[in-house]
């Protein structure tokens, strides 16, 4: 890069401190990692203009003769290639550059390797397209430093991951090659609005291969165990720097384990989710994960008094043991007490801390619970009734007590 070469130059000849060349630096790099209209209108308009020629192709693709097939296929591919070509010896430090071009030569492969397998007739599937499509990206990311590359790659490794069937070993393989220059974006920049974007889209795609992992009855608690992994990331201080946070990983994770939650409280999936047997690579898998997250929950909080431990970063641990018992009666009655749990934390919390979010967040939960209890037929309609009432009372009540500490508190 010129600029790191003039810098160099200027620290050498002591014109300038080394800690001047470093503002420098991360003033321009700063001003690189912004996302402008700029760069949007160029990464738009790559994508579009990929996706044009490549229906005008296939308008016209049977009107053509082979060798004219043959180059229009090839030609997408080495305009992509002159124009990474050409970015990364005059336009590097030029993000819209970068990005736009590496976009048109990730769809360039594509193109190239559908329209050849056509032209031939070479007989293939879904699953080898998308992986070649996928192993000749990977380094283009890197090459390009191309961050919209990055999420183009993802979604092509999750839909083939999805194709298959079963979880490919080349899956985890392509998900950690992406894993360094997400790191790197990290070191680079903690504050870079991509990394929230990578984090978005990494958590779409582990999670919808979770049913691939393993079968059946063992895919309750192996989700158990992820969506716990999940809520301990998004508390992790390498989450805490970052723009956003952790916050879809904290979304992702208390999603999923509510749903959980629910559906072992007020449906017989519980008699699917029981596993506790032994004998079963998957069963092995779950307890390892299992055994990771819990390790990983230990090293985390163990400077922390267990009061101020967030009940749902450990809910995961009774819920794990819950899955152990048979009986679908006691997995009910278990869930639902943990549901009771969580919302009463959040209110008390939410009061506390003079927090509206926290403390309406408890109880639109203690409502959820009410509204789906109402549907139960063994409930006697006047004790449905007095849930009814006693959360409607509950809103207004908590609300008015969180008001009134506030105005005291501005007062003094």
């Amino acid at each position: 890069m010129k600029l790191e070469k003039e810098l160099d130059m200027l620290v050498a000849e002591t014109v300038i401190t080394e800690e001047t060349a470093g503002k420098i630096r991360a003033y321009y790099h700063g001003k690189q990692q912004r996302i402008t209209p700029k760069l949007l209108l160029s990464v738009l308009g790559s994508l579009l203009l990929g996706v044009g020629i490549i229906l005008l192709l296939a308008h016209n693709w049977d009107m053509l003769a082979k060798p004219v097939k043959i180059l229009f296929a090839f030609t997408p591919l080495i305009i992509g290639q002159c124009l990474c070509g050409y970015s990364l010896l005059k336009k590097e430090n030029d993000r819209s550059w970068t990005e736009s071009s590496g976009i048109f030569l990730s769809l360039g492969f594509a193109a190239c390797i559908a329209l050849i397998s056509q032209i031939y007739h070479i007989k293939g599937s879904m699953e080898s397209f998308l992986f070649l499509w996928a192993a000749m990206s990977l380094p283009l990311i890197y090459i390009m430093r191309s961050s919209v590359s990055g999420l183009i790659y993802l979604a092509v490794i999750s839909y083939y991951a999805q194709k298959t069937g079963q979880l490919p070993l080349f899956y985890l393989a392509f998900l950690a090659g992406i894993i360094p220059y997400y790191y790197r974006l990290y070191t680079e920049d903690v504050q870079n609005r991509f990394l929230p974007v990578f984090n978005l889209f990494m958590l779409i795609s582990f999670t919808a291969t979770i049913g691939l992992w393993v079968e059946g009855h063992l895919q309750i608690p192996f989700s158990v165990t992820v969506f716990a992994l999940y809520i301990l990331l998004s508390q992790t201080s390498f989450m805490e720097k970052q723009r956003l946070k952790g916050v879809f990983f904290f979304l992702f994770g208390n999603g999923g384990m509510f749903i959980i939650l629910f559906l072992l409280a007020f449906t017989n999936v519980g008699n699917e989710a029981y596993f506790w047997f032994f004998g079963s690579v998957n069963t092995a898998i779950v307890l390892m994960l299992f055994s990771a997250a819990l390790v990983f929950f230990i090293l985390l909080y163990r400077k922390t008094p267990v009061y101020r431990i967030p009940f749902m970063s450990a809910v995961f641990i009774p819920l794990f043991v819950l899955l152990m018992e048979p009986n679908i009666n006691i997995h009910n009655w278990y869930a639902k007490a943990l549901i009771f749990i969580v919302a009463l934390e959040l209110i008390i919390k939410g009061l506390r801390g003079h927090i509206f979010s926290r403390l309406n967040g408890g109880l639109v939960l203690l409502l959820l619970f009410a509204t789906i209890l109402f549907f139960d037929t063994r409930i006697t309609f006047v004790v449905r009734g007095s849930l009814f009432i006693a959360v409607g009372a509950g809103f207004f009540i908590a609300n008015a007590v969180l008001l009134k500490k506030r105005g005291k508190n501005e007062e003094n």
